[in-house]
This record gives C-alpha cells, structure tokens and sequence, in this order.
C-alpha cells in the first residue's frame, strides 16, 4: 500500500464551450490551465468523420509547435493560457476544438 502525497491537481477549462460563426468571421478560444506550473498544452481538432488531429503542442511558455498552421493561430503568453485563433474561418473549419 503506498500513498501519492505529491500528486498535482491540474484543471483546463476552455472557453467558449460552443462558437457559432460565419464564413471569414475571426474566432478566438481560450484555454486556461491552473493547477500545476508549466504543463504540456495541446490543441486538438475533431471534424465529425474522424479521428483527433493535432494541431499545435506547447511544452512551455513562449514556445508553441507549430505557432501557425494554415490560416489557425496558437499563442502562449504565459504558463497557463494557451489561444487558438483564426482571422476567417471556413466552411470545413467545422470541428469540435478542445486543448488537453
């Protein structure tokens, strides 16, 4: 028997939970991580036909992977808050988001 009496609570909440836009709006999603001081953040998209895609991974601070991937932007301005954003959204851009 032994007792974790170091483990981390991590929280991420996303927001907002549900987007509905039009054709070239701009879109921005937020994710906020508490709980734990630099974890591994990722942005994940998931169109109705298939599997999840990864889309950026950040592994600190400052430092996303890719930071642009077609017209989708990732941001990491500090330990906790990772942004997905685009500047006009398409068609097929129809997914469900999230980051983990």
């Amino acid at each position: 028997l032994s007792f974790l009496s170091d483990v981390d609570t991590l929280s991420v909440q996303q927001s907002p939970a549900f987007l509905s836009k039009q054709t070239g709006d701009s879109v921005t999603i937020s994710c906020v991580v508490t709980g734990y001081a630099t974890p591994y953040i990722y942005w994940y998209r998931q169109d109705p036909h298939g599997g999840p895609q990864l889309l950026f991974s950040s592994l600190s601070a400052s430092s996303v992977d890719p930071s642009t991937l077609g017209q989708f932007t990732a941001s990491r301005p500090d330990s906790s808050h990772f942004f997905l954003e685009s500047t006009g959204v398409a068609v097929n851009d129809s997914a469900v988001y999230y980051c983990a």
